[in-house]
């Protein structure tokens, strides 16, 4: 992906002011570029703390909460997709930072996915769909209607699992389409085929994530739960040990990872008797909203040290409802640093090369580089 706009601002992150004693919050003013007070302000004049990853850019696109990121494989592997509550979905060139186009949907978009060339974006009753390999600015050629049997409302998340499209709605129902492409080239548009799910595949709330690991799919909800589903898309667990809405779920080896508006996160495993069951809570004290992982590369280091860091070479990205998105080293949870926004970051992206890019409730999306 071409970042060549994106170093040159790396240098801010750097030499921003991070006093000791300073609240962990940015001054709105310092961020207009107006603060007066500058070494006697007590809000910080930086957009991270910690050495593991520097800001590079703010994109401004979208006049409300980003609700989407995603970077398909279309073959110039230089765009940034994002959507918005604001209806919109903006392209960007990463090479400048700019907008090369947006298409206005005329409805807020709850979510954005892409799995490959395609991109799934998420509407009220319905999902379009974009091969961005046969074009990469006109816009999605296929549309998935939902209301057949009634309407399910806002799509808030979806997941691709062996061709298979699933999607989580307002009203807790979660449906699913099989891809078929009858034969035709690759970059045909495929027939998206409605799955006969049981009717008892929802929940008793919003369905605000979908996570496939294990040979399972997982789903989250604001009533509490996540409910774990087997290849016949029946219900095989319900794991109730949050208190408020779980609002984002991720899995990595034989670990699922859930967070919550009840200010914690969660580590579920399969015991030896087949149960789920949490095996840690981390306290983190603020209602979690968003979760991604990453591996860091290896180091150049003797075999002792190898031995000793391996566990350590997993960070855990949240984002938490007090503007900030916390840096974690599992399974220690020691933090490794933090991003600050101006508002809440709803959602989270790992990017090739190092980077991270993270959507806020401003409409603002931010560009993150790891420091090598």
């Amino acid at each position: 992906m071409g970042i060549t706009y994106l170093r040159g601002r790396a240098s801010e992150s750097r030499s921003g002011n991070v006093k000791s004693g300073s609240m962990e919050k940015v001054c709105k003013f310092w961020a207009e570029g107006r603060c007066v007070r500058r070494g006697r302000c007590q809000f910080l004049h930086s957009w991270s703390r910690g050495d593991l990853y520097s800001y590079l850019a703010n994109l401004h696109g979208h006049t409300k909460a980003v609700t989407g990121l995603a970077l398909p494989d279309s073959g110039s592997g230089d765009k940034l997709y994002t959507t918005s509550y604001d209806g919109k979905l903006c392209i960007w060139d990463c090479h400048t930072g700019k907008t090369t186009a947006v298409i206005n949907f005329g409805v807020p978009v709850g979510c954005l996915i892409n799995e490959g060339p395609w991109l799934f974006i998420g509407l009220p009753n319905q999902i379009k769909v974009w091969n961005t390999q046969n074009n990469t600015t006109t816009g999605p050629e296929i549309t998935i209607t939902l209301d057949e049997e009634g309407p399910v409302g806002q799509v808030n998340c979806m997941a691709v699992v062996n061709g298979t499209l699933f999607a989580g709605t307002e009203s807790g129902q979660i449906l699913a389409w099989q891809a078929s492409s009858d034969g035709a080239s690759p970059t045909a548009n495929p027939i998206f085929i409605p799955l006969g799910v049981p009717s008892s595949m929802k929940h008793g709330g919003p369905v605000v994530c979908l996570c496939y690991g294990g040979n399972r799919l997982f789903s989250a909800s604001l009533d509490h739960s996540i409910k774990v589903w087997d290849y016949n898309l029946q219900c095989v667990a319900t794991l109730k040990g949050h208190s408020d809405g779980v609002m984002s779920l991720a899995f990595g080896g034989y670990y699922l990872v859930s967070s919550s508006l009840d200010g914690t996160i969660k580590i579920w495993a399969t015991t030896e008797k087949g149960n789920i069951e949490t095996v840690h809570t981390h306290e983190e004290g603020h209602g979690v909203l968003a979760l991604n992982g990453i591996t860091l590369p290896p180091k150049t280091c003797d075999a002792k040290e190898k031995e000793e860091s391996d566990d350590q070479n997993s960070i855990l990205l949240c984002s938490c409802n007090d503007n900030s998105v916390r840096l974690y080293a599992l399974p220690s949870f020691e933090e490794k640093g933090r991003f600050f926004t101006t508002q809440e970051v709803r959602t989270i992206q790992k990017g090739p090369g190092g980077h991270i890019f993270t959507g806020d409730g401003s409409g603002r999306t931010t560009v993150w580089k790891m420091n090598l």
